[in-house]
């Protein structure tokens, strides 16, 4: 004899009430936000662009204001982005889900571009001193020993941002693919 249960539903309200409320237009207007406002950080203490920053008190106030902001623009947008595929991965059909993905997916591009950037500037800064000279870089050692790696592995600005734009087509659709 076999018996039927309903099978489980994720209960996704805790994060937002649904995809068509007003919480989550804020939190997604909130984070897309986050992101450009992440990015005029960049531009304003040149992130990225800089060949060879002095370790000075000035760089370890601008590395913990620009990790803590990257962190936790990229905690909300993680949020978000699981959020909407919770609904995509239980009815690939969802088209509110599917078109919400769509747009934060064009966001992504710039956190990506924004992500190498912040790889290669860390790439240049002294990891060692900063690790000895602030907790919240101590916090993140592991990080930043990688990306201090990783930065020795990026391409120009220009070819990476190329990548960062095409991984959302191909990539994606590729991953979604499969």
């Amino acid at each position: 004899m076999t018996t039927s249960h309903p099978l489980p539903r994720w209960d996704m309200t805790t994060v937002y009430p649904g995809l068509e409320t007003p919480e989550f237009e804020e939190g997604f207007a909130k984070t897309v936000q986050n992101i450009a406002d992440l990015g005029d950080l960049f531009d304003r203490y040149a992130i990225g662009e800089k060949r060879s920053p002095v370790m000075e008190t000035g760089v370890v106030e601008i590395f913990e204001t620009l990790t803590m902001h990257y962190n936790s623009v990229q905690e909300h947008t993680r949020t978000l982005i699981a959020y909407i595929n919770s609904f995509i991965l239980t009815d690939s059909q969802n088209k509110v889900a599917q078109a919400r993905m769509s747009e934060v997916q064009g966001a992504s591009v710039a956190l990506s571009l924004l992500t190498t950037r912040y790889t290669a500037w860390v790439g240049l800064l002294d990891i060692e001193k900063l690790v000895e000279d602030m907790q919240v870089a101590c916090d993140h050692s592991y990080a930043l020993y990688k990306a201090k790696e990783q930065a020795s592995h990026l391409m120009v600005a220009g070819e990476e941002e190329l990548a960062a734009e095409l991984n959302v087509s191909d990539g994606t659709a590729w991953a979604r693919l499969h």
